[in-house]
């Protein structure tokens, strides 16, 4: 109906007016659908009330259903209570309805639904509402004095305009005939006042409009009585029509009084009219409005002011206003913004006790964008004006906001969502005022923690829009630092207003992400999913800030040690606000300061300063503050995280110790004088010694190696003797180094070294086979066996490689030594000697696995003999070869034969 109405009346309209009309039509058309629902309404309510009165009458009779009037559940003592909330006229469906966010209390119910919660709406298409709202217009109430009087109306004014234009009658002569006809319209109208269907109403509200038409032209156009004068007898016919309707209690006859008094100056237009009696005229006809609000709550009719004045005035704001008007203009547009707030506020205190809660949307917050709208017109020109404007808006609806609460605190009024509302919109106004008086790096300070506070506020008062504008306006501080901040470079550090910008951003998220996890009970399912990306958030602003600040201002400590330094006393920093605050979540973000350490040791690592280790300058300090850091956060906090979080970053801390450590230590080897063998044996022993020393002596520790014995006495032992194998295979690759008086096989550097890791692993995978060690769960003692033969295997031909090296001269590569007939016979010898011993071994533990392998090597020994060596048969090294390999297998075939099939093989 709303849009039908609408449309019609912005054509007609718009056909005798012009283009302009349209505004005006389309207000028009408005308030008559809404003159129109409420007459709807009204016979609804009046049926209601009906059926809820006999219900309280049937005393024996129980309900029936929950789905009746709220009256149908009182008890007949408390009657004439439930008709005097029954005679409470009703409120359309659209209004904005909440409820107080509280306890059980639900949210969001519409105020004529809130006694029916169990009546399911019955859902028709859009084309089918519109044919029955057009329907119910033209059968429903007295559709004839609707359209009579609208037609009555524009009539008069046409005849009006007619007779002035062709000089019919004097003019005095048609303003009295006019005045007479609207006195006439009143009369008659009050005298049937009681005829049903609200027909007196209709004539007494055609009346008055024709009255304010004639005043208003007999001072504007014809100048026969003074504006002074004038504007005394429009507030005079102001009040009259007020009485009026609240003496009949007919909001139709305000509504229509209004309606009247707002198109009078519109049709009677000439084009060249003073504004400030314009608006002088709207300022009485809002007034007599803001009376009526004091004793009812009619909605429409603030609605047809609040329409009507802001729409007229945004009209000759755009098309007449210059700077020359401000000083005429302003007053009235703070005179309009103060009494429709102060209408709003009166909407809600004086509703009906059921209908406690109630704002009227529309005038809430239509208010603060429409006036915002026509304020940025008057104040463009002026560098802080709207600036100036925002603030005084946010202060007042602040200052609304509390005496609001404090109301309702005292009695029990329902003025909490209207105070919600005002807080919204008193915060948004503050917020809107920085960025237009200040630059982007205060307003990023101040949004940030702006949203934070109303994060908080929401929170303890269950104040959801809080919440969700809070958390908008910290994301906007974020993406508007990123955007417009520049780095104050020269400035100092820590203190300047980036990093404190990136401190306040990070301060905000982390404040708000407590409170959501904090009052879990108040908040919805889906906000429990923020608190993990807001800590995210947080945390990232205060390392961004913190690495902004690294690598600008210590080039004297090294970029990677200023980062890890800043980080070290962040972590600190949270971990005790973690524990104060009984944070888990927070707690379990700290575990991102392994992976800083981590991304500092690359870099120092990695870094072309001029430095060449990690430790270096004020490196050792900052380590051993960053090592205490990890150690002291993992004892406080291990328990807290997720098992396989805390047991994997213990194990992966202890690693990294151990790789920066094994590197400090090469470098100090390399630098005193030794050769680069003896980095290599460092990067070998070191560990092949600290897995001794885990085994042997760790789970002595209760903390952290029994707690978490599962990774120190499994998967880190695993992880470093798969190192040590990866490090054997390397050191294999090394020449060696040959001592004073030459080079002695076994009592070498190197091979020295080798032992020490070999006997490491043997310790090793005999406490993995005793169940002292924990070997991950893909992993068999078989097959680590295995792996060590395999190991011992190529180290027993490392030995004899280094000697052919050392002793011979031949060039410790693999070429050379293939071509070496020395080192093929000392090969053919040594597999073969292998072979031997295996196939001893094989034969005593009865293992045909074994015996297999040593005949495998033995077959080995023969192909290379034939392919490799016999094109050398000539040499006496080869010769040599063919004999022991020869014997050799006659004695394995005579001591050694293979073990019976049915005997279980063993390792």
């Amino acid at each position: 109906m709303h849009l039908v109405l609408i449309v019609v009346s912005a054509i007609v309209t718009a056909v005798f007016l012009g283009w302009g009309g349209l505004v005006v039509g389309g207000l028009l058309g408005y308030c008559l659908a809404e003159v129109v629902g409420l007459k709807k309404r009204l016979l609804e309510l009046e049926e209601r009330l009906s059926d809820s009165t006999q219900a309280v009458r049937a005393e024996t009779t129980p309900v029936a259903t929950e789905s009746r009037s709220v009256a149908a559940k009182i008890p007949t003592k408390d009657r004439n209570s439930v008709e005097k909330v029954a005679s409470q006229p009703d409120f359309p469906e659209e209004e904005v309805v909440f409820a107080v966010a509280s306890g059980d209390e639900r949210a969001g119910m519409s105020a004529s639904h809130e006694d029916n919660s169990d009546e399911q709406p019955v859902t028709s298409s859009l084309p089918d509402k519109l044919t029955a709202a057009i329907k119910r217009f033209f059968t429903e109430g007295n559709p004839v004095v609707k359209i009579g009087l609208v037609v009555l109306f524009f009539g008069v004014a046409f005849l009006l305009k007619y007779a002035a234009d062709r000089s019919l009658l004097s003019i005095g002569a048609r303003l009295i005939l006019t005045a007479s006809g609207g006195v006439s319209l009143v009369l008659l109208g009050w005298r049937l006042r009681n005829r049903p269907l609200g027909y007196g109403l209709g004539l007494q509200g055609g009346g008055i409009g024709i009255l304010y038409i004639t005043a208003f032209a007999a001072a504007k156009l014809y100048a026969l009585i003074p504006l002074s004068a004038a504007l005394f007898i429009l507030v005079g016919m102001v009040i009259f029509s007020g009485v009026l309707a609240l003496a009949q209690s007919a909001r139709v006859l305000a509504a229509m009084g209004v309606i009247g008094g707002f198109l009078a100056p519109v049709l009677m237009s000439t084009g060249a009219g003073d504004h400030v009696l314009l608006f002088s005229y709207y300022a009485v006809l809002n007034i007599g409005i803001f009376a009526i609000a004091l004793f009812k709550t009619w909605r429409e009719l603030n609605l047809i002011g609040f329409f009507f004045t802001f729409g007229i005035g945004s009209y000759w704001i755009l098309d007449r206003y210059s700077a020359a008007h401000f000083n005429t203009t302003e007053p009235f547009l703070i005179l309009f913004f103060v009494l429709y707030v102060a209408i709003a506020v009166l909407f809600a205190l004086r509703q009906p006790v059921r209908l406690k809660g109630v704002i009227d949307g529309p005038i809430v917050f239509g208010t603060p964008i429409v006036a915002s709208m026509q304020q940025y017109q008057l104040v463009s020109e002026s560098e802080y004006g709207m600036a100036v404007s925002f603030l005084a808006a946010g202060v007042m609806y602040l200052l609304l906001a509390l005496f609001l609460r404090r109301s309702d605190r005292r009695e029990g009024a329902g003025s909490r969502v209207l105070s919600e509302a005002f807080l919204a919109l008193g915060v948004v106004g503050v917020s809107m005022s920085i960025p237009l008086a200040f630059d982007s790096k205060v307003t990023v300070a101040a949004w940030a923690l702006e949203g934070a506070a109303l994060v908080w506020v929401g929170v303890r008062q269950s104040r959801l829009l809080a919440r969700i504008f809070g958390l908008l306006l910290q994301f906007g501080a974020g993406f508007i630092f990123l955007a417009s901040v520049f780095y104050p470079f020269g400035s100092t550090p820590y203190i300047n207003h980036y990093f404190l910008g990136c401190a306040w951003i990070g301060t905000g998220a982390l404040f708000s992400s407590y409170w959501l996890y904090r009052r879990k009970d108040i908040s919805l399912s889906w906000e429990q999913y923020l608190c993990w990306p807001l800590l995210i958030w947080g945390t990232v602003w205060w390392y961004y800030g913190g690495f902004r600040e690294s690598t600008r201002h210590f080039e004297y400590l090294r970029d990677h040690n200023a980062l890890l330094l800043f980080a070290s006393a962040l972590t600190m920093l949270l971990s005790i606000a973690a524990r104060k605050c009984n944070w888990k979540q927070l707690a379990v973000a700290q575990c991102q300061f392994l992976p800083v350490l981590l991304f500092c040791g690359v870099v120092g690592l990695l870094a072309d300063d001029g430095l060449e280790h990690l430790f270096a300058g004020w490196g050792a300090m900052v380590w051993a503050v960053a090592i205490f850091t990890q150690h002291r956060m993992l004892q406080q906090f291990d328990l807290l995280w997720p098992k396989r979080l805390a047991g994997s970053w213990h194990g992966a801390g202890f690693l990294l110790m151990l790789l920066l450590l094994c590197y400090e230590l090469s470098w100090y080897v390399a630098n005193t004088g030794f050769s680069e063998v003896w980095q290599v044996v460092v990067w070998g022993v070191f560990p092949a010694l600290v897995l001794q020393l885990l085994i042997r002596f760790g789970a002595r520790l209760a903390w952290p190696v029994q707690r978490w014995s599962e990774y120190y006495l499994g998967i880190v032992p695993t992880v470093i003797a798969t190192a040590l194998i990866g490090w054997l295979m390397w050191s294999m690759t090394s020449s060696g180094e040959a001592m004073v008086w030459g080079w002695l096989p076994l009592l070498n550097v190197l091979e020295l070294s080798q032992i020490c890791v070999f006997l490491s692993l043997l310790g090793w995978f005999i406490a993995c086979k005793r169940e002292h060690c924990h070997l991950p769960l893909p992993m068999r003692p078989a097959a680590i066996g295995w792996i060590f033969s395999f190991c011992v295997f190529l180290w027993a031909n490392s030995i004899v490689a280094h000697a052919v090296h050392h002793w011979t001269g031949i060039a410790y590569h693999l070429e050379p030594l293939y071509q070496s007939v020395v080192f093929q016979a000392a090969v053919a010898g040594l597999w073969s000697m292998i072979a031997l011993g295996v196939t001893l071994w094989s034969s005593r533990s009865g293992s045909r696995v074994l015996w297999i392998s040593g005949a495998v090597l033995i077959g080995c020994v023969v192909v290379k003999l034939f392919v490799i060596d016999l094109s050398g048969t000539e040499t006496i090294a080869r010769i040599v070869s063919f004999l022991v390999v020869g014997a050799l297998m006659l004695v394995i075939g005579y001591i050694s034969p293979m073990p019976p099939a049915e005997e279980r093989d063993t390792v």
